[in-house]
């Protein structure tokens, strides 16, 4: 009945003023009763409105308001399942994948060069369209591309993938004359084909994380290896390295400490940012 009472409003205020001056003769009086007449009508018309505009509408025939449909329950939002890790493979071990392993598995990020290896993984995952492109070419990982790239030439993609010598060139530092065929200046992707296919990652068969590591270390050189030393291109910034540096091709200096992030560790933070490592177990 609020809705019916908001309509015929104006009708009883004109009735109600006349019956005030049928039966009210005094002027004053007449007055004051019109007026207090007019604010009542008011505030009942006020509260039928604050009614009215919390319901939708009201039914025409009867003027019964009609309250809101009761809102529908919200879907239950289920959480999504957690992404279930990739398996994890297993083959025969050779002493060295052994060692690999281990040093992987008890490999921790020292704390001062976080920031350092967070960058450089996060290079690699904005980037990994391109790695992406060289990973089918070659078969090998797209993630050990990127951290390669970032090791020869901290991701820039004008050098070549090799040792980081500049594209408008043939390498000059070893390897050098790379790549043999084509002219200057060279397209990245076909540099980066190139570099894999000299150092015969390419050749590699079934991919693993323990198999990367040994790889990375090998593209870099094996003078490390020879001398008992965990090589900083692989480890360094990571508790698994010390000390010991190559300056320069051939010239080893057992004092001189890295200053350049190693493979190991931005292959940890990438781990951190979903890329599948291909983790392995022996058999």
């Amino acid at each position: 009945m609020t809705a019916l009472l908001i309509a015929l409003a104006p009708l009883i205020v004109q009735a109600g003023l006349k019956l005030i001056d049928w039966f009210v003769a005094d002027g004053a009086k007449k007055a004051a009763a019109k007026t207090a007449f007019i604010a009542a009508i008011q505030a009942h018309l006020d509260d039928a409105l604050k009614s009215v505009q919390a319901h939708d509408s009201y039914d025409a025939q009867t003027g019964d308001l009609k309250k809101n449909p009761p809102a529908p329950a919200k879907p239950e939002v289920v959480p999504p399942l957690p992404i279930a890790p990739p398996p994890v493979k297993t083959r025969p071990f050779n002493d060295y994948d052994k060692k690999i392993l281990n040093l992987w598995n008890t490999m921790q990020i020292k704390p001062e060069h976080l920031p350092e290896v967070e960058s450089a993984a996060n290079s690699i995952i904005r980037h990994s369209d391109k790695y992406v492109i060289v990973a089918t070419k070659t078969g090998v990982p797209w993630w050990l591309i990127g951290c390669i790239h970032q090791l020869e030439s901290g991701g820039d993609f004008t050098t070549h993938l090799h040792n980081g010598d500049p594209l408008t060139a043939r390498t000059v530092h070893v390897p050098a004359g790379r790549p043999p065929t084509g002219n200057p200046p060279f397209d990245w992707i076909d540099s980066a084909v190139d570099a894999l296919q000299f150092d015969g990652l390419t050749d590699v068969k079934d991919w693993d994380l323990v198999k990367a590591l040994r790889e990375a270390e090998s593209y870099n050189g094996l003078g490390y290896m020879k001398r008992g030393v965990n090589s900083p291109y692989v480890w360094s910034y990571t508790n698994q390295y010390t000390s010991g540096l190559f300056t320069s091709d051939g010239n080893y200096n057992p004092g001189r400490i890295s200053e350049q992030c190693g493979i190991a560790p931005i292959m940890l933070e990438l781990k951190k940012n979903g890329a599948n490592l291909l983790e392995v177990q022996p058999a």
